[in-house]
């Protein structure tokens, strides 16, 4: 593991350029909301996984991720 934040976006220009080029967006949904999707997830210990998978779900939404347990598990999560 690297230094702490290494790999996070911090300069949301990247974020505008995909949302234009390829309708990448973020999604608005109350914390409550994830949250209780999030406690009927029962495929991983991991909360933020959890979180992760469950705002796709509340949402109904694809989530685009390279986490395989995620892939495995939540059919709304793609990779490509």
């Amino acid at each position: 593991m690297g230094r702490a934040g290494q790999g996070l976006i911090r300069d949301p220009a990247p974020l505008n350029d995909l949302e234009r080029r390829i309708g990448l967006g973020r999604v608005e949904v109350p914390f409550r909301q994830v949250v209780t999707e999030a406690l009927g997830i029962t495929w991983t210990r991991d909360p933020f996984d959890r979180l992760i998978a469950a705002t796709a779900q509340a949402t109904a939404t694809g989530l685009l991720t390279a986490n395989e347990t995620i892939l495995e598990h939540c059919e709304l999560a793609v990779w490509r």
